[in-house]
């Protein structure tokens, strides 16, 4: 393949040939996404393989970690590979990530295979403000609510057959984004999108089913633990989830985003810190706010990213001293824009 300069577009239709040309000369494609996958980044994800599949590609997605148990019921689910580390990368000629900003964001795959994966041409569709366009294409629209909004418009201009099949992969993203169009980053394109995706025959009540109805016994269990342990002062809330709370509830590491969910619907606080052990030792952080808090810019601080009212990074560093950094600079950001904290208390 003749290497490209990178180029950076914001409409779909501007993308579309350019990602073809690429696509139409590869022998192999490797999909990958975010650690960790949420619902937009495993819908984003398979829905480019069925979308790749029905052009006659052979293409490989890969996972960096394991799939949250929302996701198994999604039609093309057992084509996705889960990474072990050590494991040998796929012989791809092209990557295509969706919904991630950077390589660093695919985890171990990246950790133990960056040469070669920056020897690869890539494509990227994404919806984070902290993605600056590192694929020689790279479709990024900030103001999209998901990755998967995005990509329904790309299919389209691509030509794809969008099947019931693809549709439901696409919706399960752009439900699970929105949390059923409730979040700020929902607009009238958002609302359009998944009125056509219902209409291209997407399992709407499958999705809704397995999102909102189907909570393991273990992840409220676990939601109970570190609720019992919230904090606040009056301005932020933050809780902690160590490992030892994860083997004692049996719940999966998806049900810590389950948590953040509780955490956010606690009236009048504008922004939220969840913290939770990793088995290295290291602490993930989950960063919310409402707008015009803008907790990115924060993430950044600790090499993350994400969304303006939705971020989160990786501190090399035990919860407890994770909380003395991050708590004092949430604050300060808080403050920035007019709240004080009142009353620091445990609930």
């Amino acid at each position: 393949m003749t290497s490209l300069a990178p180029i950076l577009v914001r409409e779909p239709a501007q993308a579309a040939p350019l990602m073809l040309q690429r696509i139409s000369e590869a022998q192999h494609i490797l999909l990958l996404t975010h650690v960790n996958p949420d619902g937009d980044a495993i819908g984003s994800m398979l829905s480019m393989w069925h979308a790749l599949t029905a052009m006659g590609k052979r293409a490989t997605p890969l996972a960096s970690s394991v799939l949250p148990k929302m996701a198994a019921w999604l039609p093309g689910v057992p084509a996705i590979q889960v990474y072990t580390p050590g494991q040998s990368l796929p012989d791809a000629d092209l990557i295509i990530m969706t919904d991630t900003a950077s390589f660093a964001r695919t985890g171990d795959v990246f950790a133990e295979h960056e040469l070669a994966l920056r020897d690869l041409p890539v494509l990227v569709v994404d919806h984070h403000e902290t993605n600056t366009g590192m694929g020689e294409v790279s479709l990024v629209q900030p103001e999209a609510a998901s990755a998967c909004e995005i990509l329904l418009r790309l299919f389209q201009a691509m030509g794809v057959d969008v099947t019931p099949e693809l549709a439901t992969c696409l919706m399960f993203g752009v439900l699970t984004d929105t949390q059923c169009f409730q979040t700020d980053s929902t607009t009238p394109e958002t609302m359009r999108i998944g009125a056509e995706l219902l209409a291209l025959g997407a399992d709407q009540a499958s999705a809704v089913k397995e999102m909102f109805y189907a909570r393991p016994l273990s992840t409220a269990v676990l939601i109970g633990m570190a609720l019992a342990n919230l904090q606040t002062d009056g301005v932020i809330a933050w809780a902690t989830v160590t490992q030892a709370m994860l083997h004692g509830s049996g719940a999966e590491d998806g049900a810590v985003d389950e948590l953040v969910l509780e955490m956010q619907r606690i009236e009048g606080l504008p922004a939220l810190v969840m913290f939770k052990e990793l088995p290295t030792g290291a602490t993930k952080i989950s960063l919310r706010s409402q707008p015009p808090i803008n907790v990115a810019t924060l993430a950044k601080r600790w090499k993350g990213g994400g969304h303006a009212q939705a971020a989160g990074a990786v501190l090399p560093m035990p919860p407890a001293q994770a909380a003395e950094e991050v708590l004092p600079a949430l604050r300060d950001l808080v403050a920035e824009h007019g709240q004080r904290v009142i009353l620091s208390v445990a609930l």
